[in-house]
């Protein structure tokens, strides 16, 4: 029995002995490392490995501890002096110690990294050289002295185009936001360079003069358009609803979609539906564009300003752009492909092609069919929204709605007839008579009249 008794007390002995009860949390990397430099925190991380070697290897002799007593009671046969009861509570009382050698074994693992943590961060402070200055006051010099730079960028990005000086690079951003393609009329391709000669290498401000001289014989070129279309309709007068109006005045501003930059554009003569007396922007027909001379900036110009007049009137509109000399240009709509649209430029290499060209396209206007859907009694029905002579259609450039929509509702058809009644107070019975109508909106007494 006393044998017995000292084979327990032996065992006993020989047993890794449990860890306290509570152990202490790891601290924190900044007290871990308290200041020291990476030497220090090197032993440091060299005793906290040697510890967990230690506890590594309490937890290998707990485990083959309870493998022996597992067997023993499987066997029902005593162990160390233990019977089966007893050996049932040091199994138990094992893997608590067990358990408590991990939790320990966590802690010192933890305690481990965060070690580590702190000597790299150490290692980066000891490898950063200082800054000759700090670095929040010289990030914020340098952000004050690119503000005005990005300011005068975007200034400059936003800032509005007129289409008197609209460059190639811009008109091509503003043609594919609009999902455009410039397409000759079939045969006219090639007489754009023998009308203007090869485009220039220089910049826009070569054609500076563009606009400078011209306003001087503004009352001249007018009734020349005037006149050369009155001899091509052989001396007739235009349909009663239709009239001249000088556009000058006249500024449209527009942003398109996809584009930075709004464009703006005016136009020199403008025909229009008379009904439209009041807003001709919306009734505009065909506008015309008067230059000295034909240039590439000039046709730019008009083809802008065909962009932009399309977009306000409620009919397929066309813009040309003449000398008066040496023949023009014409621009209009047509479908393209899928979504696409095709702005369609014809050459008139001549004045009488000029002539022919404004002739046909008054003679091929139902004026009817321009104007019934604007009486109050009228039924109904949308303006049209093709034309022929030149065959043209109506497309919304931008994507977005008209200004004027095509179908007008009813309150909008009462305005326009009461346009139309206030524009006939004096029984004005031809174009001739409209010499002497009053309250005319511009300054230089529109609308023309042959």
């Amino acid at each position: 029995m006393e044998a017995a008794e000292g084979a327990v007390v032996a065992a006993a002995a020989a047993a890794p002995q449990p860890p306290p009860a509570a152990a202490a949390a790891p601290a924190p990397a900044a007290a871990l490392t308290g200041g020291s430099s990476s030497d220090g925190l090197e032993q440091q991380l060299r005793d906290v490995d040697t510890e967990i070697k230690k506890v590594g290897g309490q937890i290998e002799n707990l485990e083959k501890e309870i493998d022996q007593v597992m067997v023993a009671l499987e066997k029902q046969q005593p162990y160390r002096g233990m019977n089966v009861e007893e050996l049932k509570e040091e199994k138990k009382q094992l893997r608590e110690e067990k358990k408590q050698l991990r939790e320990k074994e966590k802690q010192l693992r933890r305690k481990e990294e965060l070690l580590l943590e702190g000597n790299a961060r150490l290692r980066d402070r000891e490898a950063m050289p200082s800054p000759p200055v700090p670095v929040e006051p010289f990030v914020r010099a340098v952000t004050e002295l690119l503000r005005p730079i990005a300011q005068a960028v975007n200034e400059h990005l936003s800032a509005t185009v007129p289409a008197s000086k609209m460059p190639a690079d811009k008109l091509s951003v503003l043609r594919a936001a609009l999902n455009g393609q410039l397409t000759p009329v079939y045969g006219t391709s090639d007489l754009l360079v023998q009308l203007l000669g090869p485009q220039p290498s220089e910049t826009d401000e070569f054609f500076g003069w563009d606009g400078g001289i011209e306003p001087a014989l503004r009352p001249q070129y007018s009734e020349e358009i005037k006149k050369g279309l009155w001899h091509e309709l052989g001396h007739r007068q235009l349909p009663r609803d239709l009239v001249w109006i000088d556009a000058r005045n006249i500024t449209l501003k527009k942003h398109i979609n996809g584009v930075l930059f709004p464009v703006s554009t005016r136009n020199d003569e403008l025909l229009i539906v008379r009904d439209f007396y009041g807003t001709p922007q919306n009734g505009a027909i065909l506008g015309v564009e008067l230059k000295k001379r034909l240039t590439w900036q000039g046709i730019r110009q008009a083809e802008t300003e065909f962009i932009l007049w399309q977009a306000e009137s409620n009919y397929p509109f066309c813009q040309m752009v003449t000398d008066l000399n040496t023949g023009g240009v014409a621009f209009f709509a047509l479908p393209g492909d899928g979504s696409g649209l095709r702005i369609m430029y014809m050459v008139l290499p001549s004045m009488a092609e000029v002539w022919r060209f404004m002739g046909g396209l008054v003679r091929g206007l139902d004026v009817a069919a321009l104007t019934t859907v604007l009486r109050v009694d009228a039924p109904g029905s949308s303006l049209p929204q093709q034309l022929e002579e030149p065959r043209r259609v109506k497309p919304r450039l931008d994507g977005q709605p008209a200004v004027a929509d095509a179908r007008l509702t009813r309150e909008q058809l009462l305005w326009k007839q009461i346009s139309i009644m206030r524009a006939n107070e004096n029984d004005v019975a031809c174009l001739q008579d409209l010499a002497d109508f009053g309250d005319k909106p511009y300054p230089d007494g529109v609308p023309y009249h042959w």
